[in-house]
């Protein structure tokens, strides 16, 4: 139900895998990506169709989808939890998937877009990660959570682009 926490916990064989970290601190106007493997875009590959038929190996192929934008609004809803619409677009597929903020940090879970019939516009919504941490906490998961603001690192100069010089002023003749 809309405005009503959606998680689950898989178990898994332990893996050599850095898991993400998780923030409950997140404003509107974040910059976020969110991840996922919408249906729309992941359905083409050969992998997803694999993994479709059960060949659980075929995951590893997947390649997640990344779309970025912003948090628009943080919204309570009548049943306690936050919602976030955000323009990081999702679509069936991206549920579950993680809306990170610039510092790599969890911010949110994916879980639903609106769209309108009056005006060609959708909304993509996460639940913020409040919820998550506690759902695994309510199930005996340890959870680290990260306060502190993120303040993303500066790019270095070798990892900008490089700028066109400007064209020269054309020379005048009189």
């Amino acid at each position: 139900n809309v405005g009503e926490p959606d998680f689950a916990l898989l178990r898994v064989p332990p893996q050599r895998v850095q898991p993400l970290a998780l923030t409950t601190n997140v404003a509107r106007l974040t910059e976020v990506i969110a991840a996922g493997f919408p249906s729309l875009i992941s359905g083409l590959e050969a992998s997803y169709a694999e993994l479709l038929r059960g060949n659980t190996a075929a995951a590893a192929n997947l390649q997640p989808v990344f779309t970025d934008g912003r948090i628009q609004a943080i919204q309570p809803f009548p049943s306690g939890l936050q919602g976030m619409p955000h323009s990081a677009q999702i679509s069936p597929g991206s549920s579950g998937g993680p809306l990170v903020d610039g510092c790599g940090r969890v911010v949110g879970v994916n879980t639903f877009g609106r769209s309108s019939r009056e005006m060609p516009i959708s909304v993509s919504y996460a639940q913020k990660t409040d919820a998550l941490v506690a759902f695994l906490r309510a199930n005996s998961v340890e959870v680290t959570v990260l306060t502190e603001a993120c303040a993303p690192p500066a790019p270095t100069p070798a990892a900008l682009p490089a700028t066109p010089a400007a064209p020269a002023a054309p020379a005048r003749r009189w």
